[in-house]
């Protein structure tokens, strides 16, 4: 019998092929210096597994225990929207530079997949705030996954963008601007938005419903759920989203997330693209086993291609 969760927002065939975020292996850097002495941002799978320069224990190939967090769970809004939240002021190793660009107001939001925030993430986010970045991430489930339900639509469906995620994502900009993270006065211009999954369906359907977010980057994105889910039209949709937004499909990914089709020619006009990892499956970057050379070796890639999108399109 066909399981249910393959009739989800994930590709047939991708579930059986990932791991639990807490694989783990040895250590590599996070920056790097380019030939006239910047310091360059870079971000590789190690990472995520809490070997970032400064970041807490470094994971350990020995014990393949991943290293400390170092951001802090809040409730924030009316809406008491649980996130994660990780500032340049958290890590006592960041670099004066580092430190410096915290003042210059630049947020990263993190929209995790249908398990929700993990650890892999929570580090993605710590990572950058090294980096002078506040990095958040919103948790729209309440603690819930997809595993908390057989049906995937049905449970999916309660988190509707109206009622559920819309008023979430306002929290956070409201977090954001009025704990001075951001500047108000900019209305958006300095938090980029990244998602996974069915976070990549949040940032099209937030950016087509006006959420001034500077650029976005959707890795393996499953904006389908605007159609399979809650019966609306994706394609609408996405031609609705007027920044810069990178895709990273995988290569059992949908046809019209990739490069050929009408969606990705409109989305190249507002200054977006889409780069296809053929060998990956839906869910690589988020949920795939570090320790396999080839997936590594993508998360690295995919986690470069995000970096240099956002910094150059916050200039």
């Amino acid at each position: 019998m066909e399981s249910t969760k393959e009739k989800s927002c994930c590709p047939e065939g991708s579930w059986g092929r990932l791991v639990d975020q807490q694989t783990s292996s040895d250590a590599a850097s996070s920056s790097s210096t380019s030939s006239t002495g910047t310091t360059m941002m870079m971000i590789t799978a190690s990472n995520l597994l809490g070997s970032a320069a400064g970041g807490g224990a470094s994971a350990s190939a020995s014990n393949n225990t991943p290293g400390a967090l170092l951001g802090k769970q809040l409730l924030i809004g009316d809406t008491k929207t649980p996130v994660y939240y990780s500032s340049p002021s958290f890590s006592s190793s960041s670099s004066k530079e580092d430190k410096s660009d915290g003042d210059k107001k630049k947020a990263i939001v993190i929209i995790p997949d249908v398990w929700g925030p993990s650890d892999r993430l929570r580090r993605l986010a710590d990572t950058f705030s090294q980096h002078g970045y506040h990095a958040i991430i919103p948790d729209s489930f309440r603690g819930e996954t997809v595993d908390s339900h057989p049906n995937f639509v049905e449970w999916a469906g309660k988190f509707t963008f109206e009622h559920v995620v819309k008023k979430d994502l306002e929290a956070v900009l409201h977090y954001l601007e009025t704990e001075g993270k951001v500047s108000p006065a900019k209305g958006g211009d300095d938090i980029a938005i990244i998602g996974f999954c069915w976070g990549g369906w949040v940032i099209a359907k937030s950016a087509s419903e006006g959420f001034p977010w500077k650029c976005g980057v959707s890795m393996h994105p499953a904006t389908k759920l605007e159609s399979f889910v809650f019966k609306r039209d994706e394609t609408a949709m996405l031609e609705k989203v007027n920044m810069p937004l990178l895709l990273l499909p995988a290569g059992n990914d949908e046809a019209n997330l990739k490069p050929g089709s009408a969606i990705v020619e409109k989305l190249r006009e507002k200054g977006g693209d889409s780069i296809v990892f053929d060998r990956m499956v839906h869910g690589w970057v988020s949920r795939g086993d570090i320790g396999q050379v080839d997936v590594r070796e993508d998360i690295d890639k995919a986690l470069d291609l995000t970096v240099k999108f956002i910094e150059k399109n916050f200039g």
